[in-house]
């Protein structure tokens, strides 16, 4: 190599292969890092829910912040020596690699990043020819690595769905299931349910070909327990499923029973955050589509690319503001329907849709913005974001305009789901499936917009969050426009649908909502059980039962009448004459879901 006086050190600069190979060579060590991290992770029982993509994905995703800082080290290879290239590269791979701990503060990780540079550069020094021959030699093991990492992930779950379908005995049913699940739609926000928006008008047409339960109620306050619960027939506080803890697989599920009748079990998620396979919620399903490979998704497949995307000012520069691979309900209706049509004739199936339009931040498409929009200031989507950004941040009080205008924007996505959920059916219709299926439509939490000085979910057991939609349609066995005014449990569907799918009885946990309806209906009033455990160790829990609604919680909570005060704006804990009415459900309570000893923060 011919010496070159315009470095300064007078060294020979580097070549533009070796910087290129150093490069890639930091990128992919830095996603196989991440990796071991989530593998880690997946075996301490938590999940960060990156999925089994990840172990190519994360390798890739960093190549995007590798790469260019390696094409600008080749621009400036006469102006920097090898040791400082591999310092700086080696500081952005610790960087990286310290954000997998996003509570650790900035100014520490770039520090530290710094220190592990500097060490890096004064070590490579002496042997910079040493690590041209590496680089030379591990770009291209690590690339394989991936390669077959990845290779190994797309041929292992083809061939389990593959196994999966071929072992599925002799269906014993020709009723199809198709579960809706409306992430985070609360059931007093829909015309359906009497809101005086038209944000449903499709969810009516079709309501009045089967059966709305009026008072619906989730098991819990958000998404996690809320499917495990609607999944398994069990309470919330059964189950395992945790803020940081996925469903464990002690518990038969829904798609475990019906693939065990012989369906064909496919789900198509939106939530990537707590409904991806890493949360057990994925068991019993052969064809379970989460993750997308888009790029939004590849960026926050990397830790940095994770941090950067949480970067308020960056999100406000580039005008956009949309969570990361987010599906749209016409996303999801399009993977349903290619699914069905290549499914083998005869089959019966079981569907599993979760929707996350309605979910923070509600960022309507631009014609469904302005049929909700009321008031004269712009309807900008930076300006959803705005009040998404500052959802979880304690120190900001929402105004009742800003409040007024997030309701507004969520109005708008529910009535994009309502419209795509109506064209969907249309489409079912038209091939001859809709009256051959169970169709059930739900949610598993609701959300606050500044009912009790509260936004967003999972930190209360109010109606606002627990009474969800339930709709029920399915001509063969069930009336046409009738409704259930008596309060019921989500974790009751599992028993009515394998009832409805012809599975034995006690197969699953719960009564059948099938109880109301026949020839000699059982009205009895069950009582209804709800409960969060929140991430301080505070145990929230409530219970519905008849009319009454009695919620305990470490701050706010009573006793309401679901039937007069739907929106419970009146506690009436302190009535007198009704002081023997809240003891006899305070006892109930008790005798089903005590409160357990607290762990505190973090304890789990």
């Amino acid at each position: 190599m011919v010496s070159d006086t315009s470095s300064p050190t007078g060294a020979a600069p580097a070549s533009a292969a070796t910087l290129w190979l150093a490069g890639l060579t930091a990128g992919l060590l830095t996603g196989i890092g991440e990796v071991l991290y989530h593998v880690w992770r997946t075996q301490t029982r938590t999940s960060d829910g990156l999925g089994a993509h990840v172990v190519w994905m994360a390798p890739v995703s960093n190549l995007l912040w590798f790469l260019p800082l390696a094409g600008l080290l080749v621009l400036l290879r006469r102006r920097i020596p090898l040791p400082v290239a591999i310092g700086l590269l080696a500081g952005l791979l610790t960087l990286c690699l310290l954000y997998l701990r996003p509570r650790l503060y900035d100014l520490t990780a770039v520090l530290i990043a710094t220190g592990v540079g500097v060490q890096a550069a004064r070590l490579t020094r002496s042997r910079t020819a040493g690590v041209a021959r590496g680089v030379r030699r591990l770009a291209p093991a690590l690339l394989g690595l991936v390669v077959l990492a990845g290779g190994v992930v797309a041929v292992r779950e083809w061939r389990a769905e593959r196994r999966a379908v071929a072992a599925l005995p002799a269906a014993a049913g020709t009723t199809n299931v198709l579960l809706l699940v409306l992430d985070t739609v609360r059931a007093m926000e829909l015309s359906v349910y009497g809101f005086e928006r038209p944000t449903t008008p499709g969810m009516e047409k079709w309501a009045r070909e089967g059966v709305v339960f009026e008072r619906a109620f989730s098991t819990s306050p958000w998404t996690l327990p809320g499917h495990a619960s609607l999944f398994t027939g069990r309470w919330a506080h059964e189950l395992s499923a945790r803020w940081d803890r996925p469903l464990d697989a002690t518990t038969p599920t829904l798609a475990e029973a019906l693939r065990d009748r012989g369906y064909l079990t496919g789900g198509f998620i939106a939530n990537l955050l707590y409904v991806s396979r890493d949360w057990g919620l994925g068991r019993g399903f052969a064809h379970y589509e989460d993750h997308p490979f888009t790029p939004g998704e590849f960026v926050v497949s990397s830790s940095l690319g994770r941090k950067l995307t949480g970067i308020k000012g960056l999100r406000r520069l580039l005008d956009n503001h949309e969570m990361s691979g987010r599906k749209s309900a016409g996303d999801l209706h399009r993977n349903l329907l290619a699914w069905l049509d290549r499914k083998p004739e005869g089959r019966p199936f079981f569907a599993f849709l979760n929707y996350y339009d309605a979910h923070q931040p509600y960022l309507p498409e631009a014609a469904w913005d302005a049929k909700f929009a009321t008031g004269t200031q712009p309807r900008a989507h930076n300006y959803h974001y705005y009040l998404h950004e500052v959802g979880y941040d304690n120190r900001h009080k929402f105004t009742p305009e800003e409040f007024a205008r997030e309701r507004e924007a969520y109005q708008a996505t529910l009535g994009y789901v309502d419209h795509q959920i109506d064209s969907l059916f249309t489409a079912l219709q038209a091939r001859g499936i809709l009256d051959q299926t169970l169709v059930i439509i739900t949610s598993d939490h609701g959300e606050h917009f500044g009912e009790f000085g509260l936004k967003g979910h999972g930190n209360s057991l109010y109606t606002q969050l627990t009474h969800v939609p339930l709709l029920v349609r399915y001509p063969a066995a069930l009336p046409a426009g009738a409704r259930v005014a008596q309060p019921v449990s989500l974790r009751d569907v599992p028993a009515m649908v394998l009832q409805l799918t012809g599975a034995p009885a006690g197969t699953l946990p719960g009564r059948s909502l099938l109880r109301f309806f026949g020839p000699a209906p059982d009205t009895t009033p069950e009582p209804v059980l709800m409960s969060v455990e929140r991430e301080n160790g505070d145990f929230y829990r409530a219970i519905a039962h008849g009319r009454d609604h009695l919620v305990e919680m470490t701050k706010g909570g009573g006793f309401f009448d679901l039937y007069a005060d739907p929106l419970e704006t009146a506690d009436r804990s302190a009535d007198s004459t009704l002081a023997g009415r809240r003891a006899e459900l305070v006892h109930l309570l008790d005798s089903l879901l005590p409160v357990p000893p607290r762990k505190g923060k973090g304890a789990r």
